[in-house]
This record gives structure tokens, C-alpha cells and sequence, in this order.
């Protein structure tokens, strides 16, 4: 498993991106957020598949916010 952390820290390094401590305990201890496993199960992330995803997020939130504002 430590292996594993390790090659994911390495490649978000070479991609610019540098995980906290805290991240890389959390990766090393296995822990994440169940709602994190249909982001986890992307395997191409596309500019329209992200563009989509936010919009939908944005329709969700919306949609649960918007009552209290208007109330």
C-alpha cells in the first residue's frame, strides 16, 4: 500500500501538485470519503465530462439552496 502512495506522490509531484502531510496520511491509512468513489472511478477526465460534472453539482446545490434564499 505504501508503495502505491509513494507512486501517486511522485507522479502528482512531476504533475505540479503537492499532497499535505495530512493527505498522505490519509492516502496511507486507506481512508476517504465514500462520496470521493465515483470520482475515484473516472478514468479519463475530459474538459466536457468535468464541465458536465460541474454543472450537474451546480443543479444539485442549487436546488437545495435556492428555497432558503427565496423563503
Amino acid at each position: 500500500r505504501n508503495d502505491l502512495v509513494e507512486n501517486i506522490r511522485i507522479q502528482a509531484k512531476k504533475d505540479g501538485f503537492n499532497f499535505s502531510k495530512q493527505a498522505i496520511k490519509l492516502l496511507e491509512e486507506g481512508m476517504h470519503l465514500p462520496l470521493a468513489d465515483s470520482i475515484a472511478s473516472v478514468n479519463d477526465w475530459t474538459k466536457d465530462l468535468i464541465e458536465k460534472r460541474s454543472k450537474n453539482l451546480a443543479e444539485l446545490a442549487w436546488a437545495e439552496i435556492s428555497p432558503w434564499l427565496f423563503d
